[in-house]
């Protein structure tokens, strides 16, 4: 794949989908790029923004609220949900980022999917666009795979759940620290 050619002083574009606390938004801030922070709600949106003047971090931030079960097009809400109607688009066809984020997001189903529908236009309209989804597996992970996968028409494949071994942390590993909910030492673990 070919990136498109940018002048030297044209900085990346990187938009965050559901940026919650926006960390990926203020790390890319920090590397100087132009970022496009979206939520559903304004309260992330307003401490993303004061975050970002309090570190005096490079870059231009830009905010916008929206509801991606509304952006992302027809099969968005059902009857009776509700829909923000100042909800646009995100990515709009015309809008071109590239890098877009999405960092554990994927908690229902409906949202999920909407999600994937936004990335698979996305990436229809801008193939060399670099897309990072984060996720703990999360129940609308599944669905995000499979939806993604019929919109661009590829097979994604089936998730799996990661596997994790029975060990103990090494001695040189164990700070003594305790879970603060239990109170499970490190070497209990």
């Amino acid at each position: 794949a070919t990136r498109r050619r940018r002048r030297p002083a044209e900085p990346l574009r990187l938009l965050e989908i559901g940026c919650g606390s926006g960390l990926p938004s203020l790390c890319a801030l920090a590397a100087g790029m132009d970022v496009f922070a979206t939520d559903l709600e304004e309260l992330p949106l307003r401490l993303l923004q004061a975050a970002a003047l309090a570190q005096d971090l490079g870059g231009h931030l830009e905010t916008r609220e929206v509801d991606v079960l509304a952006a992302a097009g027809p099969r968005g809400r059902g009857a009776g949900g509700l829909v923000r109607p100042s909800s646009n688009p995100c990515p709009s066809d015309s809008e071109r980022f590239d890098a877009i984020v999405c960092s554990d997001c994927l908690y229902k189903l409906d949202v999920a999917e909407a999600i994937a529908r936004l990335l698979a236009r996305a990436l229809l309209r801008w193939p060399t666009t670099t897309v990072i989804v984060t996720d703990a597996n999360r129940r609308g992970r599944q669905a995000f795979l499979d939806t993604l996968g019929k919109g661009l028409g590829l097979g994604v494949g089936e998730s799996t759940l990661p596997v994790f071994e029975d060990t103990l942390v090494p001695p040189w590993a164990a700070d003594g620290a305790r879970d603060p909910f239990d109170g499970t030492s490190t070497g209990e673990v």
